[in-house]
C-alpha cells in the first residue's frame, strides 16, 4: 500500500519535472532560431531608420568615428552574432564601431549566457532520450499536454506584459541575468547600442512568443 501511495506522488511530480523540462527545451530551440532569423534585423534596420539614427549621433558627438551604411551595419550586426553563438574564446572587436571596455565585457557576459543554455539545451535532451530509453516509456508524448499548457500560459502571458511594457520587462530580464550593470550602454562611449534599439528585442520576443504559443496549442492537441 505504502509503494503505491509512493507511486502516486512520484508520478505527478515526475510528470511536472519533464513537462518543465520540455518547455524549457522548446522555448530555447525558438529563442536559438530567432536569433539568426536576420531578415528580422534587415526589416527593422530599414523601419527604424537604424543608419540614419547612428550616423546623426556619430555627427554630432563623434564625428571622427567612421560612419555607418548598410554593408558595414550587417557586418557589425553579422559579428556580433556570429561572436555571441561561437562557444570557442575569441576577443571581441566590432569591425568599424567602437566599444568601450565595459560594453565589451557585457558581449563577453551575453556569450557566456548562451554557451550555458546551448549546453542546457544539449544536456536536457540527452536526459529526455535515456530516462525514455530506460523507462520504455516516450516521455516527450507523456509530457506534451502539460508542457502544452504550460507554452500557452507563458506565451500569453508574456505577450500580455510585453504589449503594455516591454522596456520595464526587458530590464528585469537584463537585471536577473546579469550582475552587473555593464548591459546600460551610454551611446557616447557604445554607439553599437544604436544599432539594437529595444524594438529590435521587443520583435525577436514576439517571434519567439508566438512559436512558443503555436507549438504549445499543438502539443496539447497532440498529448494524451
Amino acid at each position: 500500500m505504502k509503494a503505491v501511495n509512493n507511486l502516486k506522488i512520484i508520478l505527478p511530480l515526475t510528470k511536472a519535472f519533464f513537462s518543465l523540462l520540455l518547455t524549457f527545451i522548446t522555448i530555447l530551440f525558438f529563442t536559438k532560431i530567432t536569433m539568426n532569423l536576420k531578415p528580422i534585423y534587415y526589416y527593422d534596420a530599414l523601419n527604424l531608420n537604424i543608419i540614419e539614427e547612428y550616423n546623426l549621433h556619430i555627427e554630432k558627438y563623434t564625428p571622427d568615428t567612421e560612419y555607418l551604411n548598410s554593408i558595414s551595419l550587417k557586418t557589425n550586426y553579422n559579428y556580433i552574432i556570429n561572436y555571441i553563438q561561437n562557444p570557442r574564446k575569441e576577443v571581441f572587436k566590432l569591425p568599424t564601431i567602437p566599444f568601450s571596455l565595459n560594453g565589451k565585457r557585457h558581449f563577453e557576459d551575453v556569450k557566456n549566457t548562451i554557451t550555458y543554455s546551448e549546453y542546457i539545451f544539449i544536456s536536457s535532451i540527452i536526459l529526455f532520450i535515456l530516462v525514455s530509453l530506460i523507462s520504455k516509456k516516450n516521455y516527450v508524448l507523456f509530457c506534451l499536454k502539460s508542457s502544452g499548457k504550460q507554452l500557452i500560459i507563458i506565451s500569453i502571458f508574456s505577450l500580455f506584459i510585453s504589449f503594455f511594457g516591454f522596456s520595464e520587462l526587458f530590464d528585469s530580464f537584463h537585471k536577473i541575468i546579469f550582475k552587473n550593470d555593464y548591459w546600460i550602454f551610454d551611446p557616447q562611449y557604445d554607439p553599437v547600442i544604436l544599432i539594437l534599439p529595444e524594438n529590435y528585442f521587443m520583435h525577436c520576443a514576439a517571434v519567439i512568443l508566438f512559436f512558443s504559443l503555436l507549438a504549445g496549442i499543438l502539443f496539447y492537441i497532440k498529448g494524451k
